[in-house]
């Protein structure tokens, strides 16, 4: 980077440091810090005020969403995000109708049974008559503060509704459509498909959802800068011909209805917003970096909105797109093969060192699969993104074996990006923590290092090769007993005998037996968990023997023998308790 753009990014670095303070400044501080500066000329006085004003909107936009005073409602809601799966039944943020025009408080409705099934077909911009009772947002809700919801509506009723009309209205229609469109595909691949086109992967399973995060896929599911890119390519032959000022604001009208159909999604914001500033640098004649338009967009969406900050997925977004920017052409030019791999390969090594210190922090991990997967599934996505806004949309216009025809391709590449994505999670390669994470980032350095003599760069290749090896051989599994998150693993050799405890969510079983390197299930043992996890743990390791004591109390008068492992069971005060018993043979 040059030294323009080293002083752009200490500039948003402050931006992003002050609105994560968010520290109530002051206008008098303020003041006299901007009469100190302005007299001073002095760079570093400009990163102080930039971090102090920063902090203090991010005070201001805190102070925004306080939370709300419990109470009883009726009325009329507006939905701005689409309702989602959430425990027994669903969630959606929503405003008071009423209110809505003028800066109307969000609410977090939460509704279970038939109140959630007369709000699952509902979409943003819908309105809804409903009754229920409001709970502030807690303190250690932080979640929700990210969110700007003020507090917690639970619904006892729905009474009618009203659909979306106008931009609101023409956004839904356009995602009903693709909807309608792969009507022909299995349920899986059709959440998968709406999830790489427009970001709706609300319905997919929990094997979807676990498969993907584990194969380090799961940015494909998030509308990102790629399908922005596809969005301008699509319209650009017809804005060619446009003067400049109509070039710009047909752009930013495609951009905008993008934002709005994709939910305003933190990336795409960050996409949006950086493909807008570069039409107006090129029409303007004056085109800049990569790095800076980033950098430009980065603190322009900090400072309309200070809780983004907070956002790991905008995070996730800016790291990623610097790491491929900055990091992808240093390793682009020390590869060697066809142009296509080189790129798929550089742009995910760019992105997985950017990203990797913000998922070791928010998850722990860093898939050692991420590399490979990207590699095999990126060739198809991107077909699957740039068809469904073209031959998606066609497929929900004119319907029935039309649709079936030209979503046939759009089937067999979700197989295929399925397939990786499950390849990936389940083959055992581990994943990376702080030790190989600095290691490598350190290796990878003295290997792209232009003037790192041969010999050095050779031992250097043996190290790395030996560091990323580490997570595939530690990760393997051993022998013993494990349990996280209420599932249990026991092991020996190659038998394996896994207990979900009651209360067991499915995300947190495929996880933690994911993280277990866990191949195959010879005993599955059922203690209360939850449905949804004891189908995603059969669903992905194949029908094992299940013991579940709420299908057959007389279970528990039983035992097995896997291998040398030894599974009875015993009552006791806190309910039935499994034993797993090691045989010695001789």
């Amino acid at each position: 980077m040059s030294g323009v753009e080293w002083k752009l990014w200490a500039l948003v670095g402050g931006i992003w440091l002050g609105s994560l303070v968010a520290y109530p400044i002051g206008f008098v501080a303020l003041s006299v810090a901007a009469v100190g500066v302005g007299a001073s000329r002095s760079w570093w006085g400009l990163l102080l005020l930039t971090l102090m004003f920063a902090s203090q909107l991010g005070a201001w936009a805190i102070d925004d969403v306080s939370p709300t005073p419990g109470r009883d409602v009726v009325g009329q809601f507006r939905l701005v995000t689409d309702p989602e799966p959430f425990g027994a039944g669903l969630r959606v943020d929503a405003v008071a109708a009423r209110n809505a025009t003028a800066g109307g408080k969000k609410l977090q409705l939460r509704a279970t049974g038939r109140a959630a099934d007369d709000l699952s077909a509902r979409l943003a911009g819908d309105t809804v008559g409903l009754s229920g009772s409001i709970v502030p947002r807690g303190a250690r809700e932080a979640w929700l503060l990210r969110r700007k919801v003020v507090g917690v509506l639970s619904v006892d009723r729905v009474v009618g509704y009203s659909p979306a009309t106008g931009i609101r209205g023409l956004a839904n229609s356009l995602r009903r459509t693709l909807e309608d469109g792969a009507a022909s595909l299995d349920a899986e691949k059709r959440n998968l498909f709406t999830g790489l086109v427009v970001g709706d992967d609300r319905w997919q399973s929990p094997q979807t959802s676990d498969a993907f995060r584990g194969a380090g896929l799961g940015h494909l599911l998030a509308v990102s800068g790629q399908n922005v890119a596809f969005v301008l390519l699509l319209v650009a032959p017809f804005v060619r011909w446009l003067p400049p000022g109509g070039r710009i604001f047909v752009t930013f009208v495609v951009l905008g209805f993008f934002a709005l159909v994709t939910r305003f999604e933190p990336s795409v914001l960050r996409a949006s917003v950086m493909a807008g500033l570069s039409v107006v640098a090129v029409v303007g004649g004056r085109p800049g970096s990569g790095v800076r338009l980033l950098g430009f967009a980065v603190a322009g969406l900090l400072l309309w909105d200070p809780l983004l900050a907070q956002s790991l997925g905008f995070q996730l977004s800016v790291l990623a797109s610097l790491g491929i920017m900055l990091v992808s052409p240093l390793v682009a030019g020390r590869l060697a093969g066809p142009r296509w791999l080189v790129d798929v390969v550089a742009a995910t090594i760019g992105a997985q060192v950017a990203v990797a210190p913000l998922l070791l922090f928010a998850f722990d991990e860093v898939p050692v699969a991420a590399l490979p997967a990207n590699v095999l599934a990126g060739p198809a996505s991107g077909p699957v993104m740039a068809w469904g806004l073209t031959g998606g949309l066609l497929a929900g216009f004119v319907g029935g074996e039309w649709a079936v025809a030209l979503h046939t391709p759009t089937g067999w590449l979700l197989g295929w990006i399925a397939g990786v994505a499950e390849w990936g999670a389940t083959a055992g390669f581990g994943s990376y923590g702080w030790p190989h994470v600095v290691a490598g980032c350190l290796l990878a350095g003295v290997l792209l290092w232009r003037s790192t003599p041969l010999v050095l760069r050779a031992v250097g290749v043996v190290v790395l090769l030996m560091v990323g090896a580490g997570p595939v051989i530690v990760g393997s599994g051993g022998d013993g007993a494990f349990v996280e998150s209420g599932v249990w693993v026991w092991r020996s050799g190659s038998a394996v005998v896994v207990e979900l405890e009651s209360g067991t969510r499915a995300e947190s079983a495929l996880s933690t037996l994911r993280s277990q390197s866990v191949r195959s299930i010879d005993v599955l043992v059922v203690d209360g968990a939850s449905a949804n996890a004891k189908d995603a743990v059969v669903a992905r390791y194949g029908p094992p023997l299940v013991v579940d004591f709420a299908a057959d109390a007389s279970l528990v008068r039983r035992s097995f023998l896997v291998g040398d492992l030894w599974v009875r069971f015993a009552n006791s005060s806190r309910g039935v308790q499994v034993l797993v018993d090691r045989i010695e043979t001789g």
